[in-house]
């Protein structure tokens, strides 16, 4: 089905034997005569959509037309992707369109997306762009082609051919694009074993920052034993200090895994777990890891005894250490969950749209997306499934090696450089700038070999300092950002999730970890912002962090903008003064489990704070503007943390709190405050208050500037809830 080539420099490469290619679906290219009925399932906007393309098709090949395609956008909706979500829940062609755009929780703007015809050449199949204009990030387009269906496949149900359950590659040939049934093995057959085990040996042998950065752990509490002798499995304990190699993988559990580790079952696993009872993504990321010569490979459900509330949370604070230690992570990229395989079926990423008649011949229609680039570097990371999934940031960020399986191919990523199956390899700088594996393997050689031997509580935040921005934090305000872009079934495991990579940074950096902030970068920890797509939409809960937390709101998270134009020659000086910033006096917290940087139940902020009366009042009435913050006789619109509870609510006082400023060169200096209401029953404390925003003064807001800082405000003690 596959064939390894190389490179002129080379590097191997699989090629589909076009040879042997079993195709079941054929690009479309329509006749004038076609009769195309579009399916019922089709919302209205959409049908309009296919027989639109269907006409322009015809209307515009002429010989003066030829190479200029009119690249008029069609009409969709109203063309904003809010609207687009709305009919997704309805129309599956819409969710497949929702599917390309890649619309993640980021966007400060209204969203705008455009489908623009792509039929420059009659030879060409029918296909179309999805164009995503979001501002301030550019122009980002991905295309859908037309399939029409060649083959009667034999899977059949009740009577009814069905394309669910038959894996299916693409081939991805412009000019005439096929969908092709993948044989049984393809994930681990000879030319792709061959591949990657070229990619491991070369980056064992000659990737000194890998083999750095790959710690050398003994094996987990328990993993999977595979035995190569009688096919079996079973999980296994090891002992104390016993190394060998071992595989890790990340995939998405969809509705659930059938199969789990429990305290009922241990002992039962322990001797033996039949390989039929394994679903079909790990069941093919045992057969993968086999094939590649491992005994070992661990995977969550099976290796964490799940109705253990202490072994789970034990083990979630040990999830970096585990995939840092493993000689290769296997990610199941696009299998939306663990019983649908690691190669996907057609249904897993196209859309039935209707049936096309030419004379006695009828053909069913599909719309899918057409093939991305494989390196992992290189793609568009909302995408794919994997990577919406908040449990596989750590997952595949600190892992030194990861061997990622699409549903076009195969690509390679450690923490030295990326490769695909197409023989491309990603140049050295684009690779350090844009590789979270590079970034966090950086991280950890520069802080082993630079940290001082002082004590671990010897930075103190609550001292005034002055000096450039540290670029470890600034790494880790990036990794809470991209982090607050996915999605947890579970929204208690908000802190659980990412309690891996907080442990190691705690120890790679010798800090304190207080609910996803540092005790050492506490001021600027408390200046983050959350946005959303929808105005008023943000989702606040303060029962699984404090309200200073980013982890007790659901959306985007971001930190200042300042801290992207750290450098050599223009980085942020932060600076505190003791007189009239915030003087952090004591922080605790209550882990629901000490020690595992996992969940909490609580946690305070003892500080002393210079604070100004504000009033929070709604914008206008009915209307989702910003809310208004007025101080004497000046008034800013802002977003909070959240907005909706002030929209025709009365006016609300509440506190700004000086925290700290920033100053830039060529920039000037912005003061960043606190927003802060009183808390119910906040009278047993000094002053108890709960964050509701952060508002950031920069020079240019000349009035308000002025104004508080020519007023004392009032220096007290506060606790922050």
């Amino acid at each position: 089905m596959s064939v390894l080539k190389h490179t002129p420099e080379g590097v191997p490469f699989l090629v589909l034997d076009r040879n042997n290619l079993d195709v079941l679906w054929h690009g479309y290219w329509p006749s004038a005569d076609d009769e195309l009925k579009v399916d019922s399932t089709v919302c209205q906007s959409c049908s309009s959509l296919i027989l639109r393309l269907l006409h322009l098709r015809f209307e515009n090949i002429k010989p003066r037309l030829m190479d200029y395609w009119p690249w008029t956008p069609v009409d969709h909706l109203n063309g904003k992707v809010a609207s687009l979500r709305v009919s997704a829940t309805r129309c599956q062609l819409c969710r497949l369109i929702l599917g390309e755009a890649a619309i993640t929780k980021d966007s400060d703007s209204e969203i705008v997306y455009r489908l623009i015809p792509n039929h420059r050449l009659p030879q060409e199949a029918m296909s179309f762009y999805v164009q995503i204009e979001i501002s301030l990030k550019g122009t980002t387009q991905h295309e859908l082609h037309f399939f029409r269906q060649t083959k009667q496949l034999e899977h059949n149900l009740n009577g009814h051919n069905r394309d669910d359950g038959v894996p299916v590659l693409y081939d991805h040939d412009p000019f005439d694009p096929k969908i092709v049934r993948a044989p049984p093995g393809y994930i681990y057959s000879p030319s792709r074993i061959q591949l990657v085990t070229w990619w491991m040996d070369r980056c064992n042998r000659e990737h000194v920052l890998c083999n750095e950065t790959r710690p050398k752990l003994p094996l987990p509490k328990r993993i999977l034993k595979i035995s190569t002798a009688n096919n079996t499995i079973h999980l296994y304990q090891p002992e104390v200090a016993e190394f060998a190699r071992y595989a890790t993988l990340s995939y998405c559990w969809g509705e659930g895994v059938p199969l789990r580790t429990t305290t009922e079952n241990i002992s039962s696993h322990l001797s033996e777990i039949p390989m039929s009872s394994f679903p079909a993504t790990l069941r093919d990321a045992i057969d993968l890891a086999k094939a590649l010569g491992f005994v070992y490979i661990w995977i969550d459900a099976l290796c964490i005894i799940q109705d253990d509330e202490h072994d789970w949370a034990e083990q979630a604070a040990q999830m970096t250490a585990i995939y840092r230690g493993g000689a290769l992570n296997i990610a199941a990229s696009d299998s939306p969950g663990c019983h649908v395989g690691i190669i996907p079926t057609i249904d897993d990423f196209s859309v039935s749209v209707g049936t096309a008649k030419c004379g006695d011949r009828e053909s069913n229609i599909r719309i899918a997306s057409a093939p991305t680039q494989f390196a992992p570097t290189r793609l568009q990371y909302s995408r794919h499934i994997l990577y919406t999934r908040g449990w596989t940031l750590q997952e595949t960020g600190v892992s030194v090696s990861t061997l990622f399986v699409f549903r076009h191919g195969i690509s390679w990523e450690c923490c030295t450089g990326s490769c695909d199956c197409d023989g491309w390899q990603q140049s050295s700088e684009h690779h350090e700038r844009e590789s979270r594996k590079w970034a966090w393997a950086t991280a950890c050689m520069s802080q082993s070999r630079l940290l001082p031997s002082s004590n671990h509580n010897s930075q103190k935040d609550d001292v005034p300092r002055q000096g450039a921005y540290p670029q470890h934090w600034v790494s880790w305000n990036h990794w809470v950002r991209e982090y607050s872009t996915r999605s947890l079934t579970k929204a208690t495991d908000k802190l659980p999730a990412l309690a891996g990579i907080a442990a190691q940074f705690s120890t790679l950096n010798r800090t304190t970890y207080v609910a996803g902030l540092w005790r050492e970068d506490l001021h600027v920890g408390l200046t983050w912002s959350a946005w959303s797509e929808s105005p008023g939409s943000l989702v606040r809960d303060k029962t699984r962090a404090p309200s200073w937390s980013w982890a007790s709101v659901d959306g985007l998270i971001v930190y200042p903008s300042w801290m992207n134009l750290n450098g050599p020659d223009n980085a942020g000086v932060v600076q505190i003064h003791q007189d009239y910033d915030l003087q952090i006096l004591n922080v605790t917290v209550q882990e629901t489990h000490p020690g595992t940087f996992g969940a909490v139940s609580g946690g305070r902020i003892d500080a002393v704070a210079t604070l100004y009366p504000i009033t929070v009042v709604a914008g206008l009435v009915g209307d989702t503007s910003k809310p208004q913050l007025r101080y004497d006789s000046e008034t800013i619109d802002h977003w909070l943390d959240e907005a909706e509870p002030f929209k025709d609510t009365a006016p609300r006082p509440c506190w700004l709190a000086r925290v700290y400023s920033v100053l830039i060169d060529g920039y000037g200096t912005t003061v960043f405050y606190l927003v802060l209401q009183e808390n119910e029953g906040g009278k047993e404390y000094n002053l108890g208050l709960s964050r509701i925003g952060m508002l950031p003064l920069a020079h240019y807001n000349e009035p308000l500037v002025k104004l508080l800082g020519s007023a004392a405000g009032i220096r007290r003690k506060i606790v922050i809830l």
